[in-house]
């Protein structure tokens, strides 16, 4: 195995921090899909036959979860439909170049944004627990002070 890691979390790896600021709908999920092809196909040209897909930066989703809302990563709103499948295009151009894809889960952050806004966004996913998430001091990441931490011990 060849295999890369695509972090979605802050947009490190994908999707481009561009296709969320300001863009269309329709031009935003051109730009994703293209990123994403570009990538897979530099990754092939490598000689990469594996990527770990993270899908799940927070407490939030890359796929049409019945449980998670959509991230905000996609959009720049958690919630809001991204009007397509980002781990089915994945898989699809992926597989189409040979790449097998392995879902990459955060189990316990939560959010790096400890707002208001965003805390009542997630409320579906906190509210049944709420005792199981705290705040902790985030020294990874620089833009923000405190995120949201699940506590992996909570029954």
């Amino acid at each position: 195995m060849r295999g890369v890691w695509l972090a979605t979390v802050s947009r490190l790896d994908w999707p481009p921090v561009a296709s969320v600021n300001g863009t269309s709908p329709a031009q935003r999920i051109r730009q994703q899909q293209q990123s994403l092809i570009d990538k897979l196909d530099k990754l092939k040209s490598l000689g990469i036959n594996t990527v770990f897909f993270q899908v799940k930066p927070d407490a939030t989703a890359l796929w049409p979860s019945k449980i998670l809302p959509w991230s905000d990563m996609l959009t720049g709103k958690i919630g809001e439909d991204p009007g397509y499948d980002p781990l089915q295009f994945m898989l699809d151009e992926a597989h189409k170049r040979g790449i097998k894809v392995h879902a990459w889960f955060n189990p316990y952050r939560v959010s790096v944004n400890t707002k208001s806004s965003t805390v009542s966004e997630l409320n579906r996913t906190l509210s049944l627990h709420p005792a199981s998430v705290f705040c902790a001091a985030s020294r990874l990441d620089p833009y923000c002070r405190r995120s949201l931490c699940a506590r992996s011990g909570y029954p």
